[in-house]
């Protein structure tokens, strides 16, 4: 026995219209067919929340580490490399490794974080689009877990 209360509906016939086509398109009683779709839509609902800054930040960094991981890729995938070209691949391998110590700062709690050494410029060679990208991720604050 189910224990599912019934539930007027008031629609306007064109949307009435709409729903019954789809049911029987779909092959469902229009029950079944409203409930599918305020189902879905609220499936879709949780996908797209927003992210808070952290998490914006954060998928930035993750942005810029896949590009530069690709960047890394497709250098060595060439037969071989002038001089500047292993430079470059050299810029893309430390940049990867500045990205990914990043994340990992920016995803520790401020009290957890290691020190920053002297130096508060930014480091030699880091564009500086990376490295605002880290600072912002590691200045947002996280979302408490619920």
């Amino acid at each position: 026995m189910r224990n599912i209360n019934p539930f007027g509906l008031r629609l306007q016939p064109d949307l009435k219209a709409r729903i019954e086509a789809a049911a029987e398109k779909n092959r469902r009683s229009i029950n079944a067919e409203i409930h599918a779709r305020l189902e879905e839509s609220f499936a879709q609902e949780s996908i797209t929340q927003p992210l808070s800054e952290h998490e914006a930040a954060m998928q930035v960094l993750a942005q810029m580490y896949q590009e530069t991981l690709d960047n890394i890729y497709e250098l060595k995938s060439r037969s071989s490399l002038s001089p500047m070209e292993q430079v470059e691949l050299q810029h893309e391998e430390a940049t990867a490794k500045y990205l990914r110590q990043a994340a990992a700062r920016a995803s520790m709690a401020p009290e957890d974080r290691p020190a920053r050494g002297k130096r508060k410029s930014m480091p030699i060679g880091i564009d500086t689009k990376i490295h605002l990208a880290a600072l912002a991720a590691e200045h947002t604050p996280k979302k408490p877990k619920e």
